[in-house]
């Protein structure tokens, strides 16, 4: 059974609130490979898996708006699927493991100089379940919409003088 608030499992990840910061942390996703460095959340993942039968785990991945809404819902996609496939080689349990790729549908930051952190990776653990995908998002949540062009104002016209006759 999970207490809840936090715990330490003896496999050197711990539980906050449902969530594994370290495994998240750990998680550094390629494109859309898993770097070597990954090799130690997923293996603690397994471990938490394993220790705690009744349990699952579920990864979802985060991308930022660069891009169309499909293609980055399929690279997120791509991108926990290879979590979970890595989970499931180790031995994990396929119907307790859930991979969501949620594209730039879940932004946590919208300032221009903060999009980037959209790109993420978050594993909650206990009892999880696939949630519905959100809608897509209005670009202009991202980025303002872009102001109208100045009207050029009419360029200032010397008065003409009529001819002089003599």
């Amino acid at each position: 059974m999970l207490v809840p608030g936090a715990w330490a499992a003896p496999c050197a990840l711990q539980v906050v609130d449902g969530r594994v910061p370290g495994a998240e942390a750990g998680l550094v996703l390629g494109t859309p490979a898993l770097v070597p460095s990954s090799a130690a959340a997923v293996e603690g993942l397994r471990c938490l898996l394993a220790e705690h039968p009744a349990q699952s785990v579920r990864i979802e991945v985060h991308s930022d708006a660069l891009g169309t809404d499909a293609h980055n819902l399929a690279v997120t996609q791509a991108r926990a699927d290879v979590v979970r496939d890595a989970l499931l080689a180790g031995g994990a349990p396929a119907d307790r493991v859930v991979a969501v790729g949620y594209g730039e549908r879940l932004p946590r930051f919208t300032e221009r100089d903060d999009l980037e952190r959209n790109r993420r990776v978050e594993v909650y653990f206990g009892a999880v379940d696939r949630p519905a995908l959100p809608p897509p998002v209005d670009e202009h949540f991202y980025y303002p919409a872009p102001e109208p062009a100045p009207v050029p104002s009419p360029s200032p016209v010397a008065p003409v003088e009529p001819p002089v006759e003599w």
